[in-house]
């Protein structure tokens, strides 16, 4: 187990700058070379157009013993997993910059690799503002704290998908 941190110090910070940065150097360079370059599996897809919110996101999830794979809006997510295999997991920010996260939600859904995706939804709306038909299968209200990201993960990764299923969570 793990000793959570109730705030990120400067080191931290700059650490998880650094890490944004070399992933973006990575992606551009895959790009460029014409690969697609995943994690091997279990990965997790984190979906956040605030970068502090993707760093703590990213830490909390690799610390619990996943990889997460990260991304900036939809637009960004859809070409970051072009041929890949789907995640264990998609953590998803209610709000995106290029376009609503029942859209993405649509688009990657409608790939037959990505239908039983389990979804969590981060969002600093109430969960009623959540649309029924978005089958999310949990959800964390921002702000939120390490412990409530971890246990909303393992309660959604012991759940069977929300396949068919209108909000559970």
């Amino acid at each position: 187990m793990f000793t959570v941190r109730q705030r990120a110090s400067p080191t931290t910070w700059a650490r998880d700058q650094r890490a944004c940065m070399r992933q973006e150097s990575d992606r551009e360079l895959t790009q460029n070379r014409g690969m697609a370059r995943t994690p091997d599996p279990p990965y997790v897809l984190v979906i956040d157009d605030d970068l502090v919110s993707r760093g703590i996101l990213g830490d909390a999830l690799y610390r619990y013993g996943l990889v997460p794979l990260l991304a900036s809006s939809g637009r960004e997510a859809i070409d970051l997993i072009a041929g890949a295999s789907a995640p264990v997991l998609i953590v998803l920010a209610f709000r995106l910059p290029d376009m609503p996260a029942s859209e993405l939600l649509a688009k990657l859904r409608a790939d037959a690799r990505w239908a039983r995706a389990r979804v969590l939804l981060t969002s600093a709306l109430p969960r009623a503002y959540v649309p029924l038909d978005m089958r999310i299968d949990g959800f964390v209200q921002k702000p939120f704290d390490v412990e409530s990201l971890l246990r909303a993960t393992r309660a959604v990764m012991r759940a069977e998908p929300a396949q068919g299923r209108s909000g559970e969570g």
